[in-house]
């Protein structure tokens, strides 16, 4: 799976964890587009996912405790 698909593939569940988070949405869109980029393509699914779920959840929770810390 190639960055651009990790990317569409991940978008819309993106989106719905920032505005559950009150993270700013290009906030949210860079960290997705940065874990798309940095994902081995190599890998099966279910390990992109596990891997861009990751990078997301972590980025976006890390991201809210800055803005409330």
């Amino acid at each position: 799976m190639d960055a651009q698909s990790i990317y569409r593939t991940f978008r819309p569940s993106t989106l719905d964890l920032a505005v559950k988070h009150g993270v700013p949405i290009d906030t949210a869109l860079r960290e997705l587009a940065r874990a798309a980029s940095e994902c081995p393509s190599s890998l099966p699914h279910f390990e992109i996912a596990k891997y861009v779920r990751s990078r997301i959840e972590d980025e976006i929770l890390g991201e809210q405790l800055r803005e409330t810390g």
